[in-house]
């Protein structure tokens, strides 16, 4: 007997949230109890980091850029 196993060869797509879907997400995550929650949700909506990426941010990892005053996050490699 022969078993086949067919793979999925279409390629994955990943649509955008609708601004709705976005609206019911940051009112979801605002009554949320627990902070990290919260902030992790923020982080991914507002900046689009990857979930590994905020996970592993540090407080030094926030900084501010002495030209524009403006805040940024400094995202390591996985290994650092």
């Amino acid at each position: 007997m022969t078993v086949c196993f067919h793979r999925n060869t279409q390629p994955e797509t990943r649509g955008y949230f609708t601004d709705a879907e976005l609206v019911l997400m940051e009112k979801n995550v605002m009554n949320t109890d627990k902070q990290w929650h919260k902030w992790i949700m923020l982080i991914a909506m507002y900046h689009g980091m990857r979930r590994g990426e905020i996970c592993q941010l540090r407080r030094e990892d926030i900084q501010k850029d002495s030209q524009t005053n403006r805040f940024y996050f400094f995202v390591r490699d996985l290994g650092d």
